[in-house]
């Protein structure tokens, strides 16, 4: 008797064989959506505030995709908001400006993050270049206005 899943499955075999570069759809299917999960669920923590845990569960998407420049920005903003962690900060954001280099919130994130460490000339050139790609950024602009407050006589 012919059984036409047991044919399939030889059929997806043998083309395993042949093309073994070509992920099976279910496999990177899964794949991604194991990413998107981790990335949606750290994105919801960072707007509940919840920064440990937003930052824990963005890491897990980063591990997972070192290409997502949004997993890469939101663990900028998780560990911006660390009393301990916000020095570390800033390579998430460097990342995700590697990977897409007119993304101005992230560059924007990364003046804040300059910022925060008493990095001043390093904040206000990021801003500045923030507000090039993005003029309507408020963060942008408050770290400027903080960087010029604090350059006054």
């Amino acid at each position: 008797m012919f059984k036409p899943h047991i044919a399939f499955l030889i059929l997806g075999w043998a083309l395993s064989l042949i093309f073994p570069h070509v992920q099976s759809p279910s496999f990177a299917q899964t794949a991604a959506a194991a990413v998107d999960e981790s990335r949606d669920r750290g994105i919801e923590l960072y707007r509940q505030k919840k920064f440990k845990e937003a930052a824990k569960s963005l890491k897990k998407a980063v591990a997972k995709n070192k290409t997502d420049e949004q997993s890469w920005y939101y663990l900028g903003l998780a560990l911006v908001q660390l009393p301990k962690e916000f020095k570390d900060s800033s390579k998430p954001f460097e990342t995700a400006i590697k990977l897409k280099p007119d993304f101005a919130a992230a560059h924007a994130g990364l003046s804040y993050s300059f910022l925060r460490r008493n990095k001043p000339g390093d904040a206000l050139r990021t801003a500045q270049a923030a507000l090039t790609l993005d003029p309507r950024l408020a963060i942008a602009h408050y770290v400027i206005s903080v960087v010029k407050l604090n350059s006054r006589p």
